[in-house]
């Protein structure tokens, strides 16, 4: 079945040039909107990313446990952070039940900040490669200390020391 489909150039270039207006119309309404929220919010905001290739370069990766929506229980979720443009674009990933993790929460920081730029020192894959050595750690274990008896111990040996001197 053949279908003569008959077109003229100028009706391309006219519906072409009305989707670009519009497409930029779209562009600053956005952009309008987020600097609203911004005010509104008192600072930048984050913009979410649907997915992040494990070459691209990363500012941070950080393991958090938070309520997972619409779901009873507490989830750990991974949340990479990479630079889009000129803002932090965040990566959620549902990484199951919080409780199966014996590592506490945790942030690998990816690049650093100074006020103005930003340089990046990780890709997306080197902070995932230290984040799974991480998930299998266990937290290390402290022993309280009666600080106020260690000190009280300290001075009576530094008494002691200095009386067999003869200082």
């Amino acid at each position: 079945m053949d279908v003569e489909l008959s077109c003229d150039v100028e009706d391309i270039l006219l519906a072409y040039g009305e989707a670009c207006m519009k497409v930029r119309l779209l562009e600053a309404q956005i952009k309008g909107l987020r600097e609203a929220l911004e005010a509104k919010a008192g600072g930048k905001i984050a913009v979410g990313a649907f997915a992040v290739s494990p070459s691209e370069p990363a500012f941070n990766l950080s393991e958090v446990n938070l309520k997972a929506p619409g779901k009873l229980g507490v989830r750990r979720y991974r949340v990479v952070s990479v630079i889009r443009g000129d803002r932090l674009a965040e990566h959620f990933e549902d990484l199951g039940p919080a409780d199966t993790f014996t590592a506490s929460e945790f942030r690998i920081p990816g690049g650093v900040w100074d006020g103005k730029h930003a340089e990046i020192l990780h890709t997306v894959e080197e902070l995932r490669s230290i984040a799974d050595d991480m998930q299998h750690t266990t937290p290390p274990t402290f022993q309280p200390r009666d600080l106020v008896e260690e000190f009280i111990s300290n001075r009576e040996q530094r008494t002691q020391l200095i009386k067999e001197r003869g200082l």
